[in-house]
C-alpha cells in the first residue's frame, strides 16, 4: 500500500491549513482573555467557559488542521464568519478579522484539503469498500447466471 504522493500544491495547502487552523484555535482560546489561556497551560481548565463564537473557532480550527471534512467545514465557517463580519459592521464595528477568516475559509472550501489530509484517506477507504461491494454483487450475479445456464 503506497501513501499519497505529495505535490507542491498539497504541501502548500497543508501549510495553509495548519497555520490557519492554529490561528483559529489560538483566537478561540484567547477570546476570553489571556488569563484563561495562562490558566489552561498550567492545567486548570475550570476557568475556560467559551461562548458559541469561540467554540466555532476552536472546532473549525481543529478540523482544518486535521484536514477532516475540509470543504464542508470551510464552507459553513465561511458563511458563519461572513455573517459575524456583517453583524459587526451593522453595529459600527469594523473588525477585519471576521472578513479575513471568511475569505480564507472560502479559499479553503474552493481548493479543498489536498492530498495530505484525512479527507483523502476517508474518501479512498469509502471508495475501496464501495468497489469491493460492487465486485461481490457482480460475482453473485455471474455465478447465478452460470448456474442457470448450466442447469438447462
Amino acid at each position: 500500500v503506497s501513501g499519497p504522493t505529495a505535490t507542491g500544491r498539497s504541501v502548500g495547502l497543508l501549510a495553509v491549513r495548519m497555520l490557519f487552523g492554529a490561528l483559529l484555535i489560538y483566537s478561540g482560546m484567547m477570546a476570553g482573555g489571556g488569563e484563561q489561556l495562562a490558566a489552561m497551560t498550567a492545567g486548570d481548565f475550570s476557568g475556560f467557559t467559551p461562548a458559541l463564537p469561540e467554540i466555532v473557532e476552536i472546532v473549525v480550527g481543529s478540523m482544518l488542521c486535521l484536514g477532516l471534512l475540509t470543504r464542508l467545514t470551510a464552507s459553513v465557517a465561511s458563511v458563519w464568519f461572513a455573517v459575524r463580519f456583517g453583524l459587526d459592521a451593522a453595529q459600527g464595528l469594523l473588525s477585519q478579522t471576521w472578513g479575513l477568516y471568511a475569505l480564507f475559509c472560502g479559499l479553503l472550501a474552493w481548493f479543498g484539503a489536498g492530498r495530505l489530509s484525512l479527507d483523502l484517506l476517508l474518501r479512498s477507504s469509502l471508495h475501496r469498500a464501495w468497489r469491493r461491494r460492487r465486485r461481490r454483487l457482480a460475482d453473485r450475479r455471474l455465478s447465478y447466471a452460470a448456474y442457470r445456464y448450466s442447469s438447462r
